[in-house]
């Protein structure tokens, strides 16, 4: 499955090519979170981003804190 709007960025190329069967069911997770209809966009950032600094991706983690923000997370 993909769920990519555009290339992914180096790092999480790289897990795809080190774990291809876990960076599958990652990239399902996320669609799973992204397609809940009760949550709300910044709810769904928020844990994308927690997802994101539990593996470690920072480039990710960085953009979907941006996001988060965007979609009115602060920092508290």
């Amino acid at each position: 499955m993909t769920i990519w709007k555009q290339e992914p960025i180096a790092e999480y190329k790289e897990f795809i090519k080190s774990f291809p069967e876990l960076s599958e069911k990652f990239g399902e997770l996320i669609h799973t979170i992204m397609e809940q209809p009760k949550l709300d966009k910044k709810v769904k950032e928020l844990i994308i981003t927690a997802l994101l600094a539990a593996q470690q991706f920072e480039s990710g983690f960085k953009f979907h804190v941006k996001e988060a923000q965007n979609r009115g997370a602060s920092r508290e």
